[in-house]
């Protein structure tokens, strides 16, 4: 299968790294680009074509099947999965001398104001004073400088798509300066945002009224209590941010929920709630996400294959079960109880651990 994102796309990371897409292994550090950052380009075009994009066309000419750091891509197709490979085909690489970037990931800043149970200080500041409970090295505050974020304004009348993430997009009022600055010079440009939706300031929404061709993804965990729990902000007003933009903006979200052990066996819940409230949300729910990483979260290491199967998701999970993992699962679970004031189950079993 080809990926079309050698010829089309880039990723901006947290940090400010260039990549292929958010998929890659080593994404920002590894071969593609190999740790260049958006301060040492000249230009984001200039970069595009220039010899690192030129070998990457090279290895991914006969598809990436034989590129393996696209390992994810791989799997997830091998079980059934929608891999990102397969989302790049709706840009054009037909003409593949255009030398121009149509798609856009970026993500302004890791800042962020919630605190997930499978996030890290990576892409959440709100984990730096927490990680070592959890055994890991803080990561630093990061933000795109005003300089880096004029090479991204350059080349905004370029763009088919714009993908806007975090940390939390609507918590980096920088975000809104590259949309403002979007809808100026190329407003049929598609716009999606994945979002947590626990804030939503008066000036984005705005920004969306005014914009026809927007998707805003919302990261819906679970309802009511789960979904403090898991995400560490309150569910009722996350609903009514929602509703609220739905309202003033006329445009739904859709849901896009990470599947973790802490609701994989609720996964039916929240398809309920979003086909309860059409007047916020699209009726379908796309389930193409299970958590990988802290692994002591994840239904890949911390359950039997037949504990998931018993789960009926409507994609495959490979298990790659570990007694190690289940134990730390124990561990970091209590202390996240401790840090949220309250208890909630999972679906691993600790019999025996």
């Amino acid at each position: 299968m080809r990926c079309t994102f050698p010829w089309t796309g880039m990723l901006i990371d947290p940090a400010g790294y260039l990549t292929l897409c958010c998929a890659i292994k080593g994404s920002g550090q590894g071969k593609y680009f190999g740790g260049v950052h958006i301060d040492d380009v000249d230009g984001l075009t200039e970069f595009f074509n220039g010899p690192q994009y030129t070998q990457a066309r090279k290895d991914f000419e006969w598809g990436y099947e034989y590129v393996p750091e696209c390992i994810e891509c791989i799997l997830q197709n091998k079980n059934g999965q929608r891999p990102a490979a397969k989302g790049s085909h709706i840009f054009d690489n037909s003409n593949r001398q255009k030398g121009k970037v149509q798609y856009l990931e970026y993500t302004t800043s890791n800042v962020c104001n919630q605190k997930c149970v499978m996030c890290s200080s990576k892409f959440s500041t709100q984990w730096a004073d927490i990680e070592s409970i959890f055994g890991r090295k803080s990561h630093p505050t990061q933000s795109l400088s005003d300089k880096s974020i004029d090479k991204i304004v350059k080349i905004l009348p370029d763009l088919q798509q714009i993908h806007v993430k975090g940390g939390e997009p609507f918590a980096d009022m920088k975000n809104l300066r590259v949309l403002e600055a979007l809808v100026e010079v190329n407003p049929k440009c598609k716009v999606t945002m994945t979002t947590n939706a626990s804030m939503i300031p008066k000036k984005f929404i705005e920004f969306f009224k005014k914009i026809e061709n927007a998707n805003l993804v919302a990261s819906i965990d679970g309802l009511g209590k789960r979904y403090e729990w898991i995400r560490g902000s309150s569910w009722e007003k996350t609903e009514d941010n929602m509703e609220r933009f739905a309202q003033e903006t006329g445009k739904l979200f859709s849901v896009f929920p990470t599947v973790s052990v802490y609701n994989i066996q609720h996964w039916k819940v929240i398809d309920d709630w979003v086909k309860r409230r059409g007047g916020i949300v699209t009726k379908a729910t796309t389930w193409t996400n299970p958590v990988t990483s802290p692994k002591w979260a994840s239904p890949k290491y911390c359950m039997t294959q037949e504990e998931i199967d018993a789960c009926e998701l409507p994609f495959k999970i490979k298990s790659e079960y570990d007694p190690m993992y289940v134990k730390q699962h124990v561990e970091y679970t209590q202390k996240m109880n401790e840090i949220r004031g309250f208890m909630i189950d999972s679906a691993v079993n600790t019999k025996g651990i």
